[in-house]
Formats: structure tokens, C-alpha cells, sequence
């Protein structure tokens, strides 16, 4: 692991106890050898920084409180991602980690997976201009509304008029925003608000480079990542018939700094071993088999 600074670790399947009680044994090991300075994961880079700010003790808040924001169209759906006991005992792990070291590892998110956290936060920058914060509060329901729409009806709805009309609506109420109140302080809340209301009406679906963009500003010399997300983000695929995959940017920007290891189900192939070396044109460089388990339990905030 020493000879990489850039570490995609994956996941066959989101929300699964086998994959994430792994995962979490992999990276505190990776951090009590001191091979990693950054867990970036694939969720809202808004709501990674405050768990961020608790891991490092300068925030008092309630984790569970917090973990279900980090995909909130998940949380709408009812869905589980990363709002779990395992996650919630890393995040406890870190913050005692990073009290006792001065090598601390810091959580960053590489994706723009909430936007009510987001445009709640830049209430304070907004003070007493009401025409700002009910362009703030329509915009909150414009976006509940359209997400409900492809909740409801499917991904198809993103291509009726009336759903383009709300959510560029949305979208053209954050570019006003921006103009108005943007600093260097809230640029990360900008930053997701402005990725999600670009994402869903863009037939590119240009996800991946975005969260290519996130992580490419935490990728610096000397500093060593690892990546939290998907197998699918993660592999090097450059024959996919679609948009680029992260892990193909990775690759072909970082070859030698980046390292691949998914994260797959042992019962598919009870005779493959434990861990599988592959060869350098795969799209993993390491594959580790684990009994997936069960899914996980949503964790209730407190």
C-alpha cells in the first residue's frame, strides 16, 4: 500500500454489513500503519465537512443525526448508504484516533449528495433580506418537488416541460444566489448546490467527472487518499459505453499513484481465493472476497 497515495476502495453493493465491516477493519489498519491522510467518500462533500469538523472535536453533534444526509435522495427513498452502525463505529474510531495522534486523518465527501443541508447553511449569509431567503425557501421546494417527481413517475418525468421548468428554476435561484452572497466560506455549499442542479437535466450525466473535479483538489503532493465508494466509480473501465468512470480518470491522469481494490461477494465463486491479484490492464489491480451479509440497519437519530 506504501507505494501508492491514491487508494480506490470499492464495494460490490452499497449498504451491506459483510462489505462495510471490512472496509472499516481495512482503513484502521491503513491509518495505525500511517499509510493514509484522507478518507474521501463518495457522498456530500456538505455533510462530510461536518462530520468532518466532528471527527476532529470542533463541532458537538449527533452523528446518527447527520449520516442519512449523506445521499439524500437515499433518505427520501427510504433507502440505507452509509447511515449504519459500522460507519457510525469508524467515525467514533476516527475522532479518538485523531485526538490522541498528531497525524490526523481527515473525511472528505467527492460527491453532491444533498441540497436541503446545503441551502439551510446559507441562511446565516443571507441575515434580513427576505426576497434572498424565500428565493432560498422556493428553492428548497422546487427541488423536493422534482425529486419526488422521479421518485414517483421514474427518470423519464426529468423529460417533461414542466419538470425542466422547475428545476432550472431551482437551478437559475442558486446561480443568483452565488452573485449575491458567495464567499470563500460558503463556496463548498455553492459548490454541491450547483453540481446537483446541473446533474439530473444534463443528458451527459456527468457525475463521475464531477466528483473527479472534488477529489482532484485533495489529490497534492504528499498527501495520501483513499476513495470510499462503489465498485463501479472506482474500476478502471475505459470500454464503458457511457460517460467516464472515476476510477478511469484516476487512471489515466495518476497511473502510477493510483491503486484499485474492489470489493466482492465471496459466494459468487467459492473457489476463488480470498484475495485475487489481477493483471495491470484489469480493472481492478486487487479483488477481496467477503461474505457480503446481511443489509445493514438504518441507524435512528438519537
Amino acid at each position: 500500500m506504501k507505494q501508492h497515495d491514491i487508494i480506490g476502495l470499492g464495494e460490490a453493493e452499497h449498504f451491506r454489513q459483510g462489505y462495510y465491516k471490512s472496509k472499516v477493519e481495512l482503513i484502521k489498519h491503513f491509518v495505525k500503519q500511517n499509510v493514509i491522510d484522507i478518507i474521501a467518500l463518495e457522498a456530500s462533500m456538505s455533510v462530510t465537512d461536518l462530520l468532518n469538523s466532528y471527527i476532529h472535536g470542533k463541532v458537538e453533534l449527533d452523528p446518527k443525526s447527520v449520516l442519512a444526509s449523506l445521499n439524500e435522495p437515499y433518505s427520501l427513498q427510504g433507502a440505507g448508504f452509509l447511515d449504519a452502525v459500522e460507519i457510525l463505529d469508524l467515525l467514533e474510531w476516527l475522532k479518538q484516533h485523531n485526538a490522541g495522534n498528531d497525524q490526523s486523518v481527515k473525511l472528505v465527501g467527492i460527491d453532491f449528495q444533498n441540497y436541503s443541508i446545503p441551502l439551510s447553511k446559507l441562511e446565516k449569509y443571507i441575515g434580513d433580506d427576505l426576497s434572498m431567503l424565500e428565493e432560498t425557501q422556493e428553492t428548497q421546494k422546487l427541488i423536493d418537488k422534482s425529486l419526488r417527481s422521479i421518485l414517483d413517475s421514474g427518470p423519464e418525468v426529468t423529460m417533461t416541460p414542466e419538470w425542466l421548468h422547475d428545476f432550472r428554476k431551482a437551478k437559475y435561484n442558486v446561480q443568483t444566489l452565488k452573485g449575491q452572497i458567495a464567499n470563500k466560506e460558503n463556496a463548498v455549499f455553492f459548490r454541491e448546490l450547483e453540481q446537483f442542479t446541473t446533474l439530473w437535466d444534463d443528458p451527459t450525466f456527468p457525475r463521475d467527472s464531477m466528483m473527479y473535479e472534488n477529489l482532484k483538489q485533495h489529490l497534492s503532493p504528499g498527501l495520501r487518499v483513499i476513495v470510499w465508494a462503489h465498485n463501479f466509480h472506482i474500476e478502471n473501465d475505459p470500454a464503458f459505453v457511457g460517460y467516464k468512470k472515476l476510477g478511469v480518470f484516476l487512471k489515466e491522469n495518476h497511473p502510477d499513484r493510483y491503486l484499485i481494490i474492489g470489493v466482492s461477494d465471496s459466494e459468487r465463486d467459492s473457489n476463488s481465493p480470498a484475495i485475487n491479484i489481477h493483471s495491470p490492464d484489469a480493472k481492478y489491480d486487487m479483488m477481496i472476497s467477503v461474505d457480503k451479509g446481511s443489509k445493514c440497519e438504518r441507524l435512528l437519530p438519537d
